[in-house]
């Protein structure tokens, strides 16, 4: 988050120790515990994302084979069966999903970076809003990392 608030981006809203709810790895379950940071530079929102055990999932397998950085590119959906199908007709596969109709695409050849089609829905809606109207309010300096209460389901 340093690296980002140096250039300018914040303020940070940070969700610790989720544990993820429904979670599959390739096939596998994964209640993978994780810290999320949230931010948005103008419309984009960036995302970091914090293993913080060693149950497998993707995040902490790209690390563990030693790269970092850019993991993944995300889009909101409201129909996200319609994104898997897309999806699909494409050859892409799923190497991860999350209860709150979060699925990775994996890319044929391993090709980087991921896809991450989440479903946009209330509590999507409120994270997405919440980051978005703290970005455009701040003043560059005040409460430059934030902590977001835990919500069921997070």
């Amino acid at each position: 988050m340093s690296r980002w608030l140096s250039l300018g981006v914040g303020p940070w809203f940070v969700l610790r120790d989720i544990v993820r709810q429904d979670s599959y790895f390739r096939g596998e379950p994964c209640p993978a515990r994780l810290s999320l940071a949230l931010a948005n530079s103008g419309p984009i929102q960036i995302e970091l994302i914090e293993p913080r055990d060693e149950v497998p999932n993707l995040q902490l397998e790209f690390l563990q084979s030693g790269r970092e950085g850019f993991h993944h590119v995300g889009y909101w959906t409201e129909d996200v069966d319609a994104a898997l199908a897309a999806g699909a007709a494409r050859g892409w596969s799923i190497g991860q999903t999350s209860g709150g109709r979060s699925v990775y695409f994996e890319l044929p050849g391993k090709v980087q970076p991921f896809v991450e089609v989440m479903e946009l829905n209330e509590r999507t809606t409120w994270l997405v809003e919440t980051v978005s109207e703290g970005a455009a309010a701040w003043d560059g300096r005040t409460d430059p990392v934030r902590y977001l209460p835990k919500r069921p389901g997070w």
